[in-house]
């Protein structure tokens, strides 16, 4: 090229890149904010990312997310040619390719129109240009400004106690901490928490945030349970940043309904108590309110060398048993739109009768069950040798039943979806084997908040009982795979077979999912 880049031999050219060379590209890491980074390549896989300098296939993407230190705004956001503002001295101004963010968009304030997801964070999408590139991010101070918050009562719900009365007040509002004021003043970018705690029948949905013009504020948080003290059922507590307006927080309630806990005449010896979203069982109160979808989750003890026979879970309103799930002594199910009464029975223990339990890797998938196909809901029972002992799968696999000498016993189909064998003169574990799926979730997913979990939405846990970091989890085919979305930002969830075949995934409640393999 000796007459220049735009022309070869005197004659005008066009310049064309192709494929997708690497590049170098600085992304900031510096104080005055909180940084977290992730990209894809053009091919739509994922790469490594950090702060500073990283070297990177043109045409990918990196998402940088940015949450300001307490008191500062993004100023100015911009992609630069990182030689032209090295060798050509020229200014960010000069060398910009991309403005995300400038002093004219006033981040500080509440209507500037370009908002943080819920965590704080503004996430940005920066194409990985065909030059080395350095992102540059300015802050500044935010403008001292005081608002006042206000508290109000709620859109009217109806009172499940009265049908023809509509109740404008269906819990307390109050500002965490249990203040007793209904107004109070915050400056602009201050933190403000609020706790909701619904009377009996109801629960909170979130809230209602508008401006004296009546614009709604959307930007708030459910604060976890280990953030705050909880003293009633269905306590909520959220928290957002003080916008630089007026504000007044309704709550959003919905009817809730009543899980009821009953015992028989061997109550003495048999409790069920509700067990919390911190995974304990926290008082003695025998009725609680659940919303719809919600994950209800029991403890069933026995004393007095007795053992649980029986827990029936009952829909009263639809007039049908509720499938649930068993692990250990704790028994969950996903709460019906209806009333449900779960009810617990215990019997002394015969020695003339021998146990037969479900291998505890099993209790997924098969369940103890009565002669109506009604499942008892507990992982042993005991039985006279000589009695049918009836189980139900919905997994095609392989039965094994093991006496505890390593005899084998013998089980045949019923029907469909039922089994038996005939109880023998030893105790007797029962499980299967069977075809199973793997479900993964790629490391950058996982690293945002996207975990496997149990039924019941519990993280599952490692032998030490810590956090088991689980990439990928395997079940039998039919049997769901749970999975928890902790992600705060703006996202679409997806499940693909590794023949391209897109598997549903359900939403449950608190940010559960459920999915199945076709």
């Amino acid at each position: 090229m000796e007459d220049g880049i735009d022309k070869i031999r005197g004659q005008e050219t066009s310049i064309f890149y192709t494929g997708s060379p690497k590049v170098a590209i600085y992304l900031p890491s510096d104080i005055g904010a909180s940084y977290q980074y992730s990209a894809v390549s053009y091919e739509g896989k994922g790469v490594s990312v950090k702060g500073g300098g990283n070297v990177l296939n043109s045409g990918g993407v990196v998402t940088l997310r940015i949450k300001p230190d307490d008191g500062k705004y993004i100023k100015s956001l911009r992609l630069c040619d990182y030689f032209a503002m090295k060798e050509d001295n020229k200014s960010a101004e000069a060398s910009t390719l991309k403005q995300y963010i400038s002093a004219d968009d006033e981040l500080y304030k509440s209507d500037c129109g370009i908002y943080p997801d819920t965590d704080g964070y503004y996430t940005f999408k920066i194409n990985v240009p065909f030059r080395d590139a350095s992102v540059l991010v300015e802050y500044d101070e935010v403008p001292s400004a005081v608002h006042s918050v206000s508290l109000a009562e709620s859109e009217p719900v109806i009172d499940t106690n009265n049908l023809n009365y509509y109740d404008f007040d269906a819990g307390i509002l109050t500002f965490s901490g249990l203040s007793g004021n209904n107004h109070m003043n915050f400056n602009t970018g201050e933190k403000v928490s609020v706790t909701v705690m619904p009377y009996n029948g109801y629960y909170c949905k979130g809230l209602v945030i508008t401006d004296n013009s009546g614009n709604l504020y959307q930007n708030y948080q459910q604060l976890s349970p280990e953030d705050y003290y909880s003293v009633v059922n269905g306590q909520k507590s959220y928290s957002f940043t003080m916008p630089d307006t007026d504000v007044t927080v309704k709550a959003d309630y919905g009817e809730a309904y009543p899980v009821e806990l009953v015992t028989d005449i061997t109550s003495a010896y048999t409790k069920l108590k509700f067990v919390n979203t911190l995974g304990t069982a926290d008082s003695d109160e025998t009725i609680r309110s659940f919303e719809e979808g919600e994950i209800v989750r029991i403890e069933a003890t026995v004393t007095n060398g007795r053992i649980l026979s029986e827990v029936t879970v009952t829909d009263f309103t639809a007039n049908q048993p509720v499938d649930c799930t068993i692990n250990g002594n704790i028994i969950s199910f996903v709460m019906p739109a209806g009333m449900v009464q779960v009810q617990a029975h215990s019997e002394k223990r015969n020695l003339s009768k021998r146990m037969v339990s479900v291998d505890a890797n099993c209790l997924e998938w098969v369940k103890l069950i009565d002669n109506s196909g009604i499942p008892f809901n507990v992982s042993s029972r005991q039985a006279a040798p000589g009695d049918t002992v009836r189980l139900q799968s919905d997994v095609d696999g392989t039965w094994s039943a093991l006496t505890s000498q390593g005899v084998s016993v013998p089980i045949e189909k019923e029907s469909d979806r039922i089994y038996r064998m005939t109880m023998p003169d030893k105790d007797v574990t029962v499980s299967m084997k069977y075809d199973c799926y793997t479900v993964s979730i790629d490391e950058a997913s996982y690293d945002l908040g996207l975990h496997f979990v149990d039924s019941s939405g519990k993280t599952l846990m490692n032998a030490s009982g810590q956090e088991n970091k689980l990439l990928s989890l395997s079940k039998p085919e039919g049997v769901p795979v749970y999975l928890r979305s902790a992600f705060t930002c703006e996202h679409t969830l997806s499940a693909v077979t590794s023949g391209g075949q897109t598997v549903p995934i359900e939403t449950m409640s608190n940010d559960v999912l459920r999915l199945t393999l076709p």
